[in-house]
């Protein structure tokens, strides 16, 4: 998939989706909003454990475009309303552990321990429900998820760090 707005790049189980129009203080126009929502279902459907949301620039986002609404009808702006629920609501129901990079990105160890206690919390939460429903759910090997974390997720950290530090 190729995208104009965004960057998608897998690591290991994280996937990060990256706001790319650091220009335009990566607003969520229609396009915008058009290559997330498409990045997301795609992402929904591999084997990925974590989704880091980052962006490129001194802001993550200036939120809506609201250029979008000039001259728009009211079929326009119920379509682009719609867009940015369906957008949203992925983003909340997305099977992988979803966290934002606002935290302190130049501290990894903090990046890497707020991801592994996502993926831990997800899984405690989906193990608690197939026990309710009496399913057994096989134990993951949390130590390689966090070994992995430690090793990768630091050096993504360390590259978003330096290009803020840049702009």
């Amino acid at each position: 998939m190729s995208f104009e707005r965004i960057r998608v790049e897998r690591d290991g189980p994280i996937v990060t989706l990256t706001l790319a129009n650091p220009d335009k203080r990566n607003v969520l126009a229609r396009d915008t909003m058009t290559e997330i929502r498409n990045a997301l279902r795609a992402t929904a459907e591999t084997d990925a454990l974590g989704v880091i949301l980052a962006a490129e620039g001194p802001v993550f986002s200036a939120g809506h475009n609201f250029g979008d609404m000039l001259g728009a009808t009211e079929a326009d702006a119920r379509e682009l309303f719609d867009l940015c629920t369906e957008m949203m609501t992925l983003i909340q129901n997305l099977p992988q552990v979803v966290i934002n990079r606002l935290v302190d990105i130049n501290n990894r160890e903090a990046v890497v321990a707020d991801v592994f206690k996502a993926i831990q919390a997800a899984q405690a939460a989906h193990a608690a429900k197939a026990a309710e429903e009496g399913v057994r759910v096989p134990c993951t090997d949390t130590e390689a998820e966090a070994s992995w974390l430690t090793r990768h997720a630091g050096g993504a950290c360390r590259t978003a760090a330096e290009r803020l530090a840049a702009a």
